[in-house]
């Protein structure tokens, strides 16, 4: 299952919170065949007071609405699946809570099987 960090600004409300947390967990389900029952999130606030980030770092403008989305999988997907992804995780947080792309921030780190520990024994 992949591993999700969401760091999101502090004012926004939870129900917008939990719509990220879905709408990218949903984009895994239908881009990635996870599980419906395997979302595994960290989600962490931030003050936007508090941060180092340019307002328009990569040419992009950023808002209050700053949201960094990490997504750590295991090896083995292709680009075209990545972007596919990307493109829905996109799709769904502008329809389920109110992000545009410029909000975003996406990474996908993607690792061999062999550094996954779960559960050691």
């Amino acid at each position: 299952m992949p591993a999700v960090n969401l760091v999101l600004p502090d004012q926004m409300p939870d129900h917008r919170r939990n719509a990220v947390s879905e709408g990218v967990h949903l984009a895994l389900v239908e881009e990635f065949g996870v599980p419906r029952n395997g979302k595994f999130h960290m989600v962490s606030t931030y003050n936007p007071a508090g941060t180092q980030v340019d307002g328009t770092f990569l040419g992009v403008p950023r808002g209050p609405n700053f949201s960094m989305i990490q997504i750590f999988v295991m090896d083995g997907h292709s680009e075209g699946e990545k972007r596919n992804l990307i493109r829905k995780i996109r799709a769904n947080l502008l329809a389920e809570a109110s992000l545009t792309p410029e909000d975003l921030f996406i990474n996908i780190v993607d690792s061999p099987k062999e550094n996954w520990f779960c559960m050691v024994k």
